[in-house]
C-alpha cells in the first residue's frame, strides 16, 4: 500500500492539475491589497514590510560610508591599515564603496 495517494481526492479517480502560481499571483495579490489596505494603493502585500527595503537601503549607505572613510583614509595617510600592498585593495575598495552608496541611494529613491 502506497503512503501517498495517487489519486484526486474526488471520488471520479481522474488526476486533476493544480493551477500554477503565475496562474494565481495576480488573484492572489489582488486580494491581498483590497483586504489589508482599503481604499490605498501599496507595492506591499503584508503591512509593515514596506520598512525592511527602506531599512536594507540606509544600512547600506551606512555601510558604503564606512567603507569609504576607513580605506579613503588609508589610502591618503595609510591609517589603519598599513600595509606593503595597500594601493592595491584600497583603491578597489573605493570604488566599491562609492558604487554601493550610489546604488543604495538610487534604490531609496525608488522607495520613497
Amino acid at each position: 500500500m502506497p503512503l501517498i495517494s495517487t489519486q484526486a481526492p474526488c471520488c471520479d479517480n481522474s488526476l486533476t492539475a493544480a493551477p500554477t502560481w503565475k496562474q494565481l499571483s495576480p488573484i492572489v495579490c489582488q486580494f491581498n491589497v483590497k483586504r489589508l489596505n482599503p481604499g490605498k494603493k501599496t507595492a506591499s502585500l503584508v503591512p509593515g514590510i514596506a520598512f525592511m527595503p527602506k531599512a536594507l537601503c540606509i544600512f547600506g549607505l551606512v555601510v558604503a560610508g564606512l567603507f569609504l572613510l576607513i580605506f579613503g583614509l588609508d589610502l591618503a595617510i595609510g591609517y589603519p591599515f598599513n600595509g606593503s600592498n595597500r594601493i592595491m585593495m584600497d583603491i578597489p575598495m573605493v570604488f566599491c564603496s562609492i558604487a554601493l552608496g550610489f546604488l543604495s541611494w538610487t534604490t531609496l529613491r525608488e522607495q520613497i
